[in-house]
């Protein structure tokens, strides 16, 4: 079972994923009545994940830098690019415990590659991420794209 809670109302899905693996827990409002191609979405979580990991494997891993304020990927990686992915870190200045680490943000592309690329949930998306179990709201972001889905 991907999500341990899912209600549907009209063409809004809210739903809560916890990331397997991780103190990660998404709390993921999807609008079902505009659709994401597939293998665009899929192919945006991936060089999202990619970006993170070169930036781990260059720099170690540290919290999200400026230039990286917010985290985008897209399909492409090109001006012609179709599907985004955009991850905020909540509060990006003052509080390094309601800032995204590389490393945390790779955890929160992964959960988006389950539930919405396995879970074949190809809907635009806006989410935020709580961390550990005092429910500390650490980011937020959204899935979408440009044009036809």
């Amino acid at each position: 079972m991907l999500c341990s809670a899912t209600v549907t109302l009209a063409s809004t899905s809210v739903s809560r994923f916890r990331i397997p693996g991780t103190a990660f827990l998404l709390h993921i409002v999807s609008f079902l009545d505009t659709p994401i191609h597939r293998g665009a979405l899929g192919r945006a979580i991936l060089h999202g994940q990619e970006k993170a990991r070169r930036h781990m494997n260059t720099h170690e891993d540290s919290y999200l830098w400026p230039q990286d304020e917010p985290f985008l990927a897209n399909d492409t990686n090109t001006a012609a690019a179709r599907v985004f992915v955009d991850i905020e870190s909540f509060d990006s200045f003052d509080r390094s415990d309601k800032r995204l680490r590389y490393s945390s943000t790779a955890s929160v592309l992964q959960g988006l590659w389950i539930f919405m690329y396995v879970g074949r949930r190809e809907a635009e998306t806006v989410f935020h991420v709580e961390e550990g179990r005092q429910g500390l709201v650490v980011g937020f972001g959204k899935v979408y794209a440009l044009g036809e889905g």
